[in-house]
């Protein structure tokens, strides 16, 4: 049944949201079939074949349209696309400019323009152009999700939140943008806007990486650890060897209080990773808690071998203070700068134990001092710093009023 152009590039347009590039070709063969003269038709076959890598049959089909119709927006649109693939950015644009310039306004260039231009750096241009592609091609979520995600990059969130939020709602059936908009609510800190979307975009993509890697990662923020180990359990099948995978069960095993299963991961990303990466990542959410027997437990056996990585030390001798053995921690520490010089943290920490196990508020004033001269964007090591020079400066009680004041 021969179907009107006019059918043929509603059902484009949905397979390009989709990004269903086969789904698309298969539109376009049969639009340059049924309309052979039409440009539009070849223009759509040249950008199913650009989305499916093949440049030079996108550019032989971008010639094709353009024998018809010199000013065919979507083959111009396409033809910048690979000018720019090929490093003449410059006259990519200078193209753009041009048709938009001489023609009607047209969703196709202008997207293609807005796109060259964030390149650019020129987010303000850009977001102009996607947002009049917006109100010319309302059905093309390609002008919506570049506008959201540009009034992100603007740090217009609650802007960003609103039109990603609508793009979803507004394409209920469409499984890539549910993912795009759960993907950058999720970025965005939205959790229960992002879940919504991410769900719609688990039912409808079926088991696939991305959906199910964010999907989990935004019930882990919502502190539904269970069903985010569910959605992990389920990647680990494809992916056994995924360290952000192995990192998201121990951290949701960890929330729910099964020291046993968090720690069986986090080892399992040492075996893969082929270091100490997840120990370590262990380690810190147990030094977190200041909980000096497990994380000892945890770090002992690696801290006393050669070459221990200076994170591994530092959680040993900070467990060693919390555990009260504050010359044991004061040995680690110091153990840790003579081998890492260079690591802020331990002269921190070191400073911290020196002042208020050892009273010895001179060497703990170098020791900050070295910190903050490493790191000097820390709050932590700046207030460090602010305690001891407050101590030191403090007027010193004479014998009289500690016998009042029972000194």
């Amino acid at each position: 049944m021969t179907q009107t152009m006019a059918e043929f590039n509603d059902a484009f347009i949905e397979a390009d949201n989709c990004e269903d590039w086969g789904a698309a070709y298969e539109l376009a063969e049969r639009a340059s079939e049924q309309h052979p003269r039409d440009a539009h038709a070849w223009a759509m076959r040249a950008r199913a074949h650009l989305k499916r890598g093949d440049e030079d049959a996108s550019a032989q089909d971008v010639q094709q349209a353009l024998k018809r119709d010199p000013q065919c927006a979507l083959a111009l649109a396409t033809q910048s696309v690979l000018l720019d693939n090929n490093g003449r950015s410059r006259e990519a644009m200078e193209l753009l400019n041009r048709a938009i310039a001489s023609g009607a306004p047209n969703a196709n260039l202008l997207i293609a323009r807005g796109w060259q231009l964030r390149q650019a750096g020129q987010l303000e241009a850009a977001l102009n152009d996607f947002q009049q592609a917006m109100r010319l091609a309302p059905n093309d979520q390609r002008a919506t999700t570049n506008s959201a995600a540009l009034l992100g990059d603007l740090g217009r969130n609650h802007e960003a939140i609103a039109l990603w939020n609508e793009a979803g709602r507004a394409a209920p059936h469409n499984g890539m943008v549910g993912y795009n908009a759960g993907t950058s609510l999720l970025q965005l800190g939205e959790y229960q806007l992002a879940i919504a979307h991410l769900d719609r975009a688990r039912q409808l993509l079926g088991p696939t990486n991305a959906v199910q890697m964010n999907r989990a990662l935004t019930l882990q923020y919502l502190d539904r650890h269970q069903e985010a180990i569910d959605e992990w359990l389920d990647l680990l099948k494809r992916e056994p060897e995924w360290d952000w995978v192995l990192s998201g069960l121990g951290r949701s095993y960890h929330q729910l209080g099964d020291a046993a299963n968090a720690k069986r991961y986090f080892t399992r990303m040492d075996t893969v990773n082929g270091d100490l990466e997840g120990t370590i990542a262990y380690g810190w959410l147990l030094f977190n808690r200041s909980t000096g027997k497990e994380l000892l437990k945890l770090v002992e056996p690696h801290a006393r071998k050669p070459n221990a990585p200076p994170e591994i030390v530092r959680m040993m001798g900070m467990a060693k203070r919390w555990l009260g053995q504050y010359d044991e921690a004061r040995e680690w520490m110091e153990q840790n700068i003579a081998a890492h010089e260079d690591y802020a943290p331990s002269h921190g920490d070191l400073a911290v134990v020196l002042q208020e196990n050892f009273q010895e508020n001179e060497a703990a004033l170098q020791h900050v001092q070295v910190a903050i001269a490493l790191d000097p964007q820390s709050t932590y090591f700046r207030s460090i710093h602010e305690s001891l020079v407050k101590e030191m400066n403090a007027p010193k009680k004479s014998g009289w009023l500690k016998r009042m004041f029972g000194g």
